[in-house]
């Protein structure tokens, strides 16, 4: 969905791009996360890595090489896009000499030159400390952090203002360049979060943010990132006036305009921050740590996203698969147990024990699944028991961790099959006993996916092992009935590597 939200001051269209849910009313049933860049127009790369990260989420939709992950996070989520907030600074710039690249704020006439001193900052034109007297902005109109006359005095931020307000965002990216850095709320050193559970969540998602790209987390005016306090800043009015967590990541590099040959690898770098932050935006399921005690194997169910999860209960998966030398024998026990909604902002279960009475001397183990699903997400683990050797507990993100799409792959366990309900303030244990007959969650549908659904309709008529019935108009699981859950899982890992 392209649209305009706006103008610039010479009247150019302020572009925005929605990918995902972007029906009428989605944006009060999906989580929103909101990315833009070029407040300041000499910094191009910022601009170019949202470019880049639209380009990977479409790239995910081509049918020759379906990303199941992507099209999960499609399916549940709305992420809006204005990488050129500055349209007429950039322009300035583009039809500058060389070696004078410079103009960073928009082309309101404020300065009596009119080459790149004039013009209003953007960055330092919203409310937050906007008239702080001292360092952070300036009130003369040729200084390059001229702040305005009053804050949103520019149609520039006016039309952010607006548009911020008539959504419902949860994360923000508000992309500068240079620096390699991640800045969190407040910029403003006079400001500080009000709430301990917001700080902590902030540091912790933003060191998830940052797990690739290693840029070094603090605030403006920490001495870790040596840069200064900012007054008027977007994040900091974001934060305090929406409560959305919002970051400004400062692209890397060590110049405005890069080299041409270094765009893509700093683009490219800040991909998994950007997708990240998509699934953050709404109830992100992890299982972070996998504990091994005989026959035991131990687990928590995180909620590291800011919404709740999803439904009343969420759906926990342990799958053992044994083997004997010969592979004569080949047993896979699968058991699912119920458990309560999970609370956003690193929510936690209380921790799930599976135990399996296969006898390690006559198959042993060769692998475990661990996953957990609520009712529009799952994701599932997969660990060797060679992991296990040197320690009873495995980091479950440093060994395997797929996003699933709901109906392909492992996720087909997380259906209606064996479960059990555990209460809020009890330890589960399952003993495991062979599943034979479970149901997939199936297909989401919309006009934009619909492709999805025939791929299900293709396996089903090709092999005769699943029917589905994907209606184009409901965003509900449907099942996927079948005799053979092995027999899926084959068929599903091999269409989609085809």
């Amino acid at each position: 969905k392209l649209s305009s939200i706006g103008f610039s001051y010479e009247k150019r269209k302020l572009l925005s791009l929605c990918l995902g849910r972007c029906n009428e009313g989605d944006d009060k049933k999906y989580p929103q996360t909101f990315y833009n860049a070029m407040h300041h127009s000499r910094e191009p790369v910022s601009m170019m890595t949202l470019v880049y990260f639209i380009h990977y989420l479409l790239s995910g939709l081509d049918y020759r090489s379906l990303d199941h992950g992507i099209l999960n996070l499609l399916s549940n989520r709305q992420l809006w896009f204005v990488p050129l907030v500055n349209p007429d600074g950039y322009v300035w710039n583009l039809h500058a000499k060389a070696g004078n690249l410079w103009q960073r704020k928009n082309r309101s006439p404020t300065c009596a030159r009119e080459d790149w001193h004039t013009g209003v900052d953007l960055n330092r034109n919203y409310p937050v400390c906007f008239d702080k007297p001292g360092q952070g902005s300036s009130t003369k109109g040729c200084d390059e952090d001229y702040r305005g006359p009053h804050p949103f005095s520019e149609p520039e931020t006016i039309a952010i203002r607006d548009f911020v307000a008539s959504n419902n965002f949860t994360i923000a990216f508000n992309f500068h360049s240079f620096g390699h850095l991640m800045l969190l709320p407040y910029s403003c050193d006079t400001e500080h979060v009000e709430s301990e559970v917001n700080e902590k969540y902030f540091w912790f998602y933003a060191y998830q943010l940052v797990y690739h790209s290693k840029y070094t987390v603090g605030r403006s005016y920490d001495k870790t990132i040596k840069l200064y306090p900012v007054n008027g800043d977007a994040a900091d009015w974001m934060f305090k006036e929406h409560k959305i967590f919002a970051v400004s990541p400062e692209v890397g590099g060590n110049k405005f305009w890069v080299p041409e040959k270094d765009v893509v690898p700093l683009s490219k770098e800040n991909t998994p921050m950007c997708h990240f932050g998509a699934l953050a935006s709404g109830p992100l399921l992890q299982i972070k740590e996998v504990s091994k005690e005989g026959k035991c194997f131990s687990f928590k169910v995180w909620n590291d996203g800011l919404w709740n999860t999803w439904g009343d209960n969420v759906r926990v998966l342990f799958r053992s698969r044994a083997r004997n030398e010969d592979h004569s024998i080949d047993t896979n026990v699968t058991s699912i147990v119920s458990i309560p909604r999970i609370e956003s902002k690193s929510g936690v279960s209380n921790e799930i024990t599976f135990c399996t009475e296969i006898n390690p001397l006559e198959t042993p183990l060769v692998s475990i699944n661990v996953g957990a699903a609520d009712d529009n997400q799952c994701v599932v683990y997969q660990i060797d028991l060679n992991e296990f050797k040197n320690s009873d507990k495995v980091q479950q993100l440093e060994i395997f961790a797929k996003r699933s799409f709901p109906g392909v792959a492992s996720c087909s366990f997380l259906g209606e099959g064996k479960s059990k309900d555990i209460t809020s303030n009890t330890k589960g244990v399952e003993y495991l006993t062979p599943v034979s007959k479970g149901a997939v969650p199936g297909m989401y549908n919309g006009s934009v996916l619909a492709f999805s659904g025939m791929i299900c309709l293709l396996i089903g008529v090709a092999l005769g092992l699943a029917y589905t019935r994907c209606f184009r108009s409901s965003l509900d699981y449907k099942a996927v009935e079948v005799d053979n859950l092995e027999e899926l899982d084959e068929l599903v890992i091999e269409n989609s590597k085809s």
